[in-house]
């Protein structure tokens, strides 16, 4: 084939991509959403009730959205009280953020036309990815505006396939996360809309269209508070580089309005005054507030001629915002007082330094987890937060590079981003967020961009330095990027969970990034070189070899082997459990049990719970804790139990692991009911075998939790712990029998072996009458396969806290009584054991039988059925 031939074939082709350049991106952007399609539809077979044969949801929260998506389907809207929530008082759903419901509602009817068998669960389930799919759109929509196609559809790309977005957006996942999102994206598209058009009358629309999606994100999730924050600190730095225009300020004023007043009309009869006093959402607020002051000062020129000389001394941006904040703090002053500054300070402080972390029971839910750095790089891979933090630092030098020191202002920045997200890069190094070289490293990353960039700004404002005029030159979408980016961090820093809302930001970074190296290589004159240069990060993307996969290579193997290997959170066992109830329990049953279970036994028990994850009443969840769990006598439990018509118990496995978090919550000042039940290990090395006894040696850790005096030595709580449990076996002809076990106990490298009160091995509970420590040790089996067993392989320790305990008592141990029946158990098909080192054990259900003679004063139960603390004292961690 000659050279002309070649090159004309090739002119051929890049005047057809010219020519077609809308209708190609699009027919790519088809494909890659048709690719994440099937990503997260590999889940959708397995998410079927083996009883009903019904569709299910993939986790707990989706449950109670199915639950209302079918209700308003049934009956044409949604009940304003749910009987099946919270016990016997119901609760009001009336203000709740439930369009998530109704979006599964309608996207049912409209699926309904086009195939009338489907079902409202199989609607829901479609649901996230039908959020994904438009999410793809109005990311490549938004993308390609503020910067180009081939980083708008490289994001979409980074979207799809990234594990971090892939679970709260997979089919059966139809929690609000995803429709939060949704809109989010949605909401910024039309904003960017907004400033990026001429025409007034566009201007007004694409803002009223930014602040509908905002006002239905408000319906939806908490996340819309991301979009108000952003668009407010987007306005703030307007003002501050004096670059805050007339249409600058109708598009904020029209945004802001409207969306307040579509907020009103989906909720007239919620105070609108939370939205203006919150340090989240008041930050638009606040920024309208300033930006009016600009208006009316600068631009119409009021009160011109009593700010010209200090118009001399600082920038009309600073002299709004300094004017603007004072108006605020005086009618903030004269509406609310003194104290609401002390309380601002604090929710300032929360939200940037404790997040999640307000009280006991935040800390216990482990999606509130403050992550590292190590964490993101985990979920993420290392290469991809590489990826994105580099673009960041190309996206600020871009806004920069108009100046003259442009480097000088981007190596600050790049010290700023890096000390303020690796001073808390790992809990095992020396950057983990406590020590004096983080703190020094974030306070001084802060502080340095601060300063540099404050100085050098008033500097060039004083100078009248040619500098100055160059701010106005820095595009909007270097700006409104960069505070997205910048917030997200703060709340990606702050929450894991938050890393689903952090992921849209970083793809259009991290694909920044990827698109300015490839434009750069493309301009490399050796054609080796850049051939090669191109070849290199299509390997760092694309790379298909084990030895090095490239980023969306494996983003995209370990999204579809995570949704291939996803299973309901309702699995096999909840349902088996589920249809005993439905077919054996009345209908107006009410279930006690720890709240993380309550959306499960509404949907597939159909049975009505006192405790739920909306954790609407604190209050109750530290009841259940401390009168039931992990309650110390049945006269302790009972009350609390009628006073809610409670007629059933239910404890699981789960309950083991989660013993230090309900303990948590319902101890008391002094944590007095705190503790754990810890896993041991048979030593079999250790373990000694004799002719008429069988030493088994246990190892593990337990740290103590109460202090313990033994012989006149004080072994203190938190300091001491048992380190291995030693149990003998006994052979009597052809019975064995179990002699008393003894507890390590170790303190400042000193060991004490000393009997402990019980064992539970087998099927039996063997109590002594003298013993050292009030503590029990139950004996489990560790399976690892089918042909792969230990009948007593491990152990659990149970301290005197958790051995007197309900929990302890009938799910651990197994003891009876006249007030709690029995009536299910699975523990022949799933006994209490390890299994491949998770711990799997039977769910069981008791009825309750109430003393004749019980009956409540009035003052418990006012008690027992208040919503709120009567001490706040007792949220508080410590």
């Amino acid at each position: 084939m000659s050279d002309n031939l070649l090159r004309e074939r090739k002119e051929k082709v890049v005047k057809y991509f010219k020519e077609n350049k809308s209708w190609v991106q699009f027919a790519l952007l088809a494909f890659i959403i048709s690719l994440g399609w099937r990503v997260r539809a590999y889940v959708l077979p397995h998410l079927v009730d083996a009883t009903t044969g019904q569709a299910i949801s993939l986790e707990l929260d989706s449950t109670l959205f199915l639950r209302y998506a079918e209700a308003i389907v049934k009956d044409g809207s949604l009940f304003s009280i749910d009987p099946l929530r919270y016990a016997p008082l119901g609760v009001d759903i009336s203000n709740l953020a439930v369009f998530t419901s109704h979006f599964i509602a309608y996207l049912y009817k409209f699926l309904h036309v086009f195939n009338s068998s489907v079902t409202v669960a199989q609607a829901n389930n479609l649901y996230p990815l039908v959020a994904t799919a438009v999410i793809s759109v109005f990311l490549f929509l938004l993308v390609r505006r503020l910067f180009e196609w081939k980083t708008a559809l490289l994001s979409v790309v980074f979207l799809n396939f990234i594990p971090t977005f892939l679970f709260r957006s997979m089919g059966g996942s139809s929690d609000h996360d995803v429709l939060g999102v949704m809109f989010i994206v949605m909401a910024f598209y039309f904003y960017v809309c907004s400033w990026q058009t001429e025409k007034k009358w566009k201007v007004v629309v694409y803002a009223g269209l930014a602040a509908l999606m905002t006002a239905f994100a408000a319906e939806t999730a908490g996340s819309y508070t991301f979009i108000l924050m952003v668009v407010g600190a987007f306005s703030v730095i307007e003002i501050f580089l004096n670059k805050f225009e007339v249409k600058d300020y109708y598009v904020l004023a029209s945004y802001i309005i409207l969306f307040t007043s579509f907020h009103w009309l989906f909720n007239p009869s919620v105070a609108l005054s939370p939205l203006f006093t919150s340090v989240t959402t008041g930050v638009a607020y606040l920024a309208l507030g300033i930006g009016t002051v600009h208006f009316l000062l600068f631009k119409k020129k009021i009160l011109s001629k009593y700010l010209e000389k200090y118009k001399e001394k600082m920038p009309e941006g600073i002299l709004s915002i300094i004017l603007g904040l004072i108006i605020g703090v005086l009618v903030a002053l004269v509406s609310f007082g003194p104290s609401f500054f002390v309380s601002k300070v604090k929710d300032l402080y929360g939200v940037i330094f404790k997040s999640f972390s307000y009280s006991r029971w935040a800390l216990t839910v482990a999606e509130n987890k403050t992550p590292f750095v190590a964490d993101w790089m985990g979920q993420m891979g290392s290469a991809y937060v590489w990826l994105f933090i580099i673009g960041s630092v190309i996206l600020f030098y871009d806004a920069v590079k108009v100046f003259k020191k442009k480097w000088y202002l981007t190596g600050v920045y790049t010290f700023f981003i890096f000390g303020y997200i690796f001073s808390r890069y790992d809990p095992g190094s020396i950057l983990n967020g406590s020590t004096v070289v983080s703190k020094v490293l974030f306070y001084s990353a802060i502080l340095l961009f601060i300063g540099v960039i404050g100085y050098g700004y008033f500097y060039a404002f004083r100078a009248k330095h040619e500098e100055f005029a160059k701010v106005r030159e820095i595009n909007k979408k270097y700006a409104f990027t960069l505070t997205w980016f910048l917030i997200m961090i703060l709340a990606a820093a702050s929450a894991i969970r938050l890393l689903f809302d952090f992921t849209p930001v970083t793809t259009i970074l991290a694909a920044l990034s990827v698109t300015t190296l490839v434009d750069y290589c493309m301009k490399l004159k050796n054609i080796y070189v850049k051939y090669v240069s191109l070849l290199i990060v299509v390997l760092v993307l694309f790379s298909p070899f084990a030895v090095s996969k490239g980023v969306v290579t494996q983003f995209y193997e370990t999204s579809v082997s995570q949704s291939r290997g996803s299973g309901p959170g309702y699995d096999n066992q909840w349902q088996q459990t589920g249809a005993w109830v439905r077919q054996n329990t009345p209908a107006n049953a009410v279930f006690a049990h720890w709240w993380d279970y309550g959306y499960w036994v509404q949907s597939g028990f159909e049975r009505a719970t006192i405790t739920d994850g909306g954790n609407f009443f604190g209050w109750w969840n530290y009841l259940m804790g401390r009168n039931v769990l992990t309650g110390q006598s049945d006269e302790e439990a009972l009350p609390f139990l009628k006073a809610h018509n409670a007629t059933h118990l239910f404890m699981i496995a789960d309950e083991v692991g989660k013993y230090t978090a309900f303990s948590s919550i319902s101890s008391d000042k002094n944590y007095d009911r705190y503790s754990w039940v810890p896993t041991f290990r048979l030593d079999k090395q250790n373990s000694v075998e004799k002719r008429n006894e069988t030493v088994l040696v246990y190892q593990g850790g337990a740290a103590l939790d109460e202090d313990f005096i033994y012989e006149g030595k004080v072994y203190p709580a938190g300091q001491a712990g048992v380190g291995a449990v030693i149990v003998s076996l006994k052979k009597n002809g052809e019975s064995l029998g179990v002699g008393q076990p003894l507890a390590a106990l170790v303190y400042q490298n000193q060991r004490v072996d000393i009997p402990i009160r019980c064992i539970y091995f087998g099927d039996q509970l063997i109590e002594f009458e003298k013993y050292t420590i009030d503590a029990c040790f139950r004996v489990i089996p560790t399976i690892e396969s089918q042909t792969s067993s230990e009948q007593a392989g491990a152990g659990l320790w149970m301290s005197k806290r958790v051995y007197h305990s309900r929990f302890g008592q009938y799910y651990l141990l197994n003891k009876k009584s006249e007030h709690f029946k029995l009536v299910y158990t699975d523990q022949d098909r799933i006994p209490l054991a390890m299994y491949q080192g998770r711990l799997i054990g039977p769910q069981k259900i008791w009825e309750i039988k109430y003393p004749t003679d019980l009956k409540l004063s009035e003052e418990e139960m006012k008690l027992y059925l208040r919503t709120d603390y009567p001490d706040t004292d007792l949220q508080i961690p410590r």
